[in-house]
């Protein structure tokens, strides 16, 4: 019918056009041919109109909607509106460098509405307004089956007649719109050019799965939300359905770093990287090299990977930050290690950690044979050993924490080297994520870190009290790479001393500024600026250089003194820059980066040119509290507590509700007390094993979505904040001090050092208080496991048996637990302090443990008294007095 109505306004136009042309009429027989020239005219309009949602087809910008004619018009009316919305809200976003940097882009951004149904000059309407037709239109049919909602979705493509139906079903007509959404964004995204861009670029031209794209973009809202072990459900399940995709991985990568997963996120990246050489020869052939073991068929030469060669790039230099991260690698390797043969909690977590510990094995012992080889110490390490064993067998290295250290941080320096050689030179490539300069720096950066460790191990005097497997007098580095970066940093051959810390800062700023302005590259953006602000603060003082720190003691030579503070102006000068770089949004995605996740910038945190900078270009509602170097243990150890502080409340509100609602005399519904009994014990496994990430988002399910599962900021960590502002009040006395005793740039790196020693050494303390409560709380829900199965079979059996004072027995017990684990990241109160004789250092289970125990006898077990955490932290703290 519609197109009937088109051939008339066709014919009309024609013989208008003819009559314009004075072609109509006895005598002019010629006019004729206007009238299949208006006809031609009318074909060559309909091609535009065709190439025209072609194009629009490419750039999906707009999609329209189609609801038929029902009854009731209101509900059709929501039903588009919810629609519109969800589809208006789905963002694409490229992958980021570093964690919330990149921009989302919208997708669809024109949704119109028209309606079905048209009768008479209606269809005259419709045939005209077919010139403004989108290339994409969606007719939807709501459903009502058995209670569900329910909507069949019709999405298709007029310049290449595809279509696609299914029907969604949600627990509203809101939540069935936003899964129809997802099912045309899943239709539309392959078509179009975006699908051309990371990391859409493996689903260009394929049907992609609308459960894949919903769980890829739910995973990435998510994880933008803070909301990770959510996150990382959805990035599991989005696997499920593309197993290889390099930048599902990367980003759940990402995701469980910032949950101080730390391994498996070493693990990942390692994954892809393996995955991806296989299409690109010269990193094929890297780590054929590296493992001496078959990674695939040799590629060939011009092979391109379906995920394009972003992806191969972006793991490979995320790969090799994860391994420069060595002391927090080393950590969890070596701890999960010995959880692996003991009989502890935490077993589910050492389980998972096993089986990524055996995935990095292999790798692990490749990396320490080029280490030896690069010291020049095989010989030494070879006498006494047979010839079949290798020069570094791996119980020898994973039992000794400083020899696992070295050799991860040697893989970074190998892989930070192969990075140059392959992306730092030659031609810049517009698809590849990170620029040329960006990468040259990252040699001077490993190699900076990889120096650090031989000055730690001479201060800390491991070298001779504790060796391990390697030689005592194990030789610095000394390959090629190594001579000439020390000739460039310290301008001639004499050699770098060992105790030479921090490095020169002319000689570093001359080897930043070389490889950012190499190949005549001269634009730099924020890449460049960030990764050089990175080389100058690893260079830097650290409290780990100074065992027994003591800010009024402590001796810091003058040249020391001096290249710290120039490497502190300099990486804040970078930082700058950096921000200067980018645009508004993007340096808003990448603060929380800037401000508490990238370890490289720990010891830079405490100085006053970062706090300075800090205000100037990151400005908050209110200051920001000093930052610890583990910053990010302090965070998740504070998200465990508020994840079992929200669980409580909301149990405690469900049962404060049903005491007032049901009265005393009325029963209680046995399912409830059923429900009461499963919470419990699911509390129980999550104090049990609340380092495993699968454990803790089971607790957040059980809540039903009702609780803010998002990691909390160091700001809501009340008690941390009360705390630093004691510090930083102390330290402005004790600054006035100096200034009046005249004491220089020494007086003030040693404050530095002081401070950021302090906070470590405190915020350790509280991660010790909170992961003890924790097992407190399991080891108590344990022994009143017998209790909860004995209730929920005494329930069964004899329903209604409980009155509503059980509710109140019941909301008791959980505001205790609540308010315990309140107590462990709330302020103490107005006025006090750390050190203050009414500061509670660690707040009392006694009033959890009795209400506990009202209602499961067997809580009150005496195997479940911890010994109290000492006050001073096991590190002799030091508190402002």
């Amino acid at each position: 019918m519609v197109w009937f109505a088109a051939a008339v306004v066709g014919v009309l136009a024609a013989a208008a056009l003819a009559l314009w042309l004075g072609a109509w009429g006895p005598g002019h027989a010629s006019g004729w041919l206007a009238v299949p020239a208006a006809l031609a005219g009318w074909a060559l309009l309909h091609l535009w109109q065709r190439m025209r949602m072609a194009g629009q087809a490419t750039r999906a910008a707009a999609v329209e909607i189609l609801l038929p004619k029902s009854d009731n018009e209101n509900l059709g009316d929501e039903i588009v509106a919810e629609l519109r919305q969800a589809l208006t809200v789905v963002h694409l976003s490229s992958p980021s460098v570093v964690p919330g940097e990149s921009t989302p882009q919208d997708f669809l951004t024109d949704v119109r509405t028209a309606a079905t149904g048209t009768s008479g000059w209606g269809l005259l309407a419709m045939a005209v307004g077919r010139l403004r037709r989108t290339a994409y239109q969606v007719t939807l049919v709501p459903r009502a089956d058995g209670g569900r909602h329910g909507l069949t979705v019709e999405v298709a493509c007029r310049p290449t007649r595809e279509n696609e139906v299914a029907t969604v079903y949600g627990r509203n007509w809101a939540d069935a719109a936003h899964q129809a959404a997802y099912h045309v964004a899943a239709f539309v995204l392959p078509r179009t050019a975006l699908s051309h861009q990371p990391p859409w670029i493996p689903w260009h031209g394929v049907q992609l799965n609308a459960g894949l794209f919903y769980n890829f973009h739910e995973a990435r809202r998510l994880a933008a939300a803070g909301r990770y072990e959510e996150a990382l459900r959805h990035f599991d399940a989005a696997l499920e359905e593309d197993p290889l995709s390099p930048y599902i991985r990367v980003e759940k990568a990402t995701v469980l770093d910032q949950l101080g997963l730390y391994l498996d996120a070493l693990a990942t990246y390692v994954d892809v990287v393996a995955i991806e050489c296989r299409y690109d020869l010269n990193a094929w052939t890297h780590y054929q090299g590296l493992t001496r073991y078959g990674a695939g068929p040799k590629p060939q030469e011009h092979t391109r990977s379906p995920s394009g060669p972003a992806a191969l790039q972006l793991a490979r230099y995320r790969m090799v930050g994860s391994l420069a991260a060595s002391d927090r690698l080393a950590d969890q390797w070596v701890r999960n290690q010995r959880k692996a043969f003991s009989q502890d909690d935490q077993s589910e977590r050492a389980e998972e950690a096993t089986r990524v510990i055996a995935r990095l094995r292999r790798l692990l012992r490749h990396y320490a044979d080029l280490m030896v080889d690069a010291h020049g110490v095989r010989q030494a390490l070879a006498e006494g050993r047979g010839l079949s064993e290798p020069v570094l067998a791996e119980r020898d290295i994973e039992n000794h924490r400083p020899t696992l250290r070295r050799v991860l941080q040697y893989a970074a320096l190998h892989e930070a080297r192969a990075l140059k050689l392959d992306y730092g030179t030659g031609r810049a490539d517009p698809a590849l994520p990170i620029s040329r300069g960006a990468i040259r720096v990252l040699p001077i950066w490993a190699t900076l870190q990889y120096r650090y460790l031989d000055l730690v191990a001479a201060v800390s005097g491991q070298a001779h009290h504790d060796p391990g497997p390697l030689p005592p007098d194990l030789p610095a580095l000394n390959d090629t790479g190594m001579r000439t970066f020390v000739k460039e940093l310290v301008g001639n051959d004499g050699g770098w001393p060992v105790d030479q810390w921090p490095p020169p800062a002319k000689g570093v700023q001359k080897l930043v500024v070389a490889a950012l302005d190499g190949h005549g590259a001269t634009d730099h953006g924020w890449h460049e600026h960030y990764n050089a602000a990175c080389v100058y603060a690893v260079g830097m003082l650290t409290p780990e250089l100074y065992p027994g720190l003591d800010s009024d003691t402590i001796d810091v030579v003058d040249r020391a003194a001096d290249d710290h503070r120039a490497l502190v102006r300099h990486a804040i000068d970078q930082l700058t820059q950096a921000v200067f770089a980018a645009d508004s949004h993007f340096a808003g995605g990448a603060a929380p980066w800037l401000g508490q996740g990238d370890q490289d910038l720990n010891d830079l945190r405490v100085t006053d040119g970062y706090r300075i900078f800090a205000d100037r270009f990151l400005p908050r509602t209110s200051a920001p509290p000093l930052i610890p170097r583990n910053v990010a243990l302090l965070s998740i150890s504070g998200h465990l507590v508020h994840l079992v502080e929200l669980f409580a409340r909301q149990a405690r509100e469900h049962w404060a509700a049903r005491a007032v609602a049901k009265g005393a005399e009325q029963s209680i519904n046995p399912v409830a007390l059923r429900t009461e009994a499963i919470r419990w014990r699911q509390l129980g496994a999550f104090c049990l094993n609340y380092r495993d990430w699968p454990t803790r988002h089971r607790l957040i399910e059980l809540a039903g979505g009702k609780i803010n599962a998002a990691l909390p900021t160091i700001d809501s960590d009340l008690r941390w904040v009360r705390y630093t502002k004691a510090i930083l009040e102390e330290d402005r006395r004790k600054d006035e001090e100096r200034r009046r005793a005249g004491a220089g740039s020494r007086g003030n790196v040693a404050r530095w050092l002081s401070i950021s020693a302090e906070l470590d050494r405190y915020a350790l303390h509280t991660v010790s208080v909170r992961n003890q409560a924790l097992d407190l709380l399991g080891c108590v829900l344990t022994a009143a496991a017998e209790s909860i199965e004995d209730a929920t079979r005494f329930v069964a059996d004899r329903p209604g048996t409980h009155d509503a004072r059980t509710s109140e027995a019941f909301a008791d017990a959980w505001a205790a637990v609540e308010e315990w684990m309140w107590g462990l990241r709330n302020d103490a109160g107005p006025g006090l302090r750390p050190g203050d004789a009414h500061f509670p250092e660690e707040p009392d289970a006694t009033a959890a443990r009795e209400k506990i125990s009202r209602i499961w006898p067997e809580s009150a077990s005496p195997d479940c008294d911890v010994p109290p955490v000492s006050r001073a932290g096991g590190g002799g703290l030091s508190r402002p007095r």
